[in-house]
Formats: C-alpha cells, sequence, structure tokens
C-alpha cells in the first residue's frame, strides 16, 4: 500500500518530496516522531520481535471493513493513538522508569488529534495535528491512506 504522509495529491504520478533541509540531511525531531508514531499505529500489533506490544491493529481494520465511517474512525482511531503513544512514550525510559535525558522535549509526543477525515470506500483522508512536550515543535501532517481491496 502506498501511504501519503507528507500531502494528498490527486495526481496518479511520481511527485518530488522534500524531506530535509540539503542532500544527505536526516529527519529529526519531531518529523522523526511523527514517522514513528505512523509507522506504529499502522504496524500490525506482535510484528516487532521481543516487542508484543508494537502495532495497533488499526491498519487491518481499515483494510478488512471494519471501519466504515468517520465515527467509527474515529473510536478506533482513540484506542490505537493511546497503544502508540504508550509504546512511544516507553520506550524512551531507563530501566529505573524514568525518562531518558537522550531524549528532547521535540521528541515526546503527547497527544495526537485528528484535524480532518474524509472516509471513503477505497481511501481514508486525515491530517492529524501531533502536540509534543516541547509545544514549538507541533506538527500538521496531511496523511492519505488507500483501504480499497
Amino acid at each position: 500500500s502506498d501511504i501519503d504522509v507528507f500531502g494528498i495529491s490527486d495526481s496518479a504520478g511520481l511527485e518530488d518530496v522534500s524531506l530535509a533541509f540539503s542532500p544527505g540531511s536526516m529527519i529529526g525531531g519531531s518529523y522523526k516522531e511523527a514517522q514513528k508514531f505512523l509507522r506504529i499505529l499502522l504496524s500490525d500489533r506482535g510484528t516487532l520481535s521481543g516487542k508484543l506490544d508494537y502495532g495497533t491493529d488499526f491498519y487491518k481494520k481499515l483494510t478488512t471493513g471494519v471501519i466504515l465511517s468517520e465515527a467509527q474512525f474515529k473510536v478506533y482511531f482513540a484506542a490505537a493513538k493511546a497503544r502508540a503513544i504508550a509504546f512511544l512514550q516507553s520506550a524512551k525510559l531507563t530501566e529505573g522508569g524514568i525518562r531518558d535525558t537522550r531524549f528532547r522535549d521535540d521528541e515526546i509526543i503527547i497527544e495526537v488529534d485528528i484535524t480532518s477525515l474524509i472516509v471513503n470506500l477505497d481511501k481514508v483522508r486525515v491530517t492529524f495535528k501531533f502536540t509534543f512536550l516541547d509545544d514549538k515543535a507541533d506538527i500538521i501532517i496531511p496523511v492519505g491512506i488507500p483501504v480499497g481491496v
């Protein structure tokens, strides 16, 4: 499946997307965390060896016809979001259960809200607002998810 994360387009062809400030740069901070969140959100539960709490089965629900309306999307997303955020936060804890100081505040997602949502039979168009511990790092990302059979 092709997931359009940094902009929804009706073009059938490939388009360039700028993900970094210069060639060879890596995505960091809030964008890196948003990518992690989306990867966990759209992964099946238990697909990461040794991490039974990884994944949410949310994408599976989208592609198997469990989610058919905006109301259902919001309900299932709320549960999946909580799992994904909990996984991300627990990964940043030391053995003693204290937050690892290597992670900056722009790498700590505290909330993900839906700012727009359209559910069709073949595609979901949703825009997420990511809120971070560092409130200057907040970002909004449009996501297109194909769900047709």
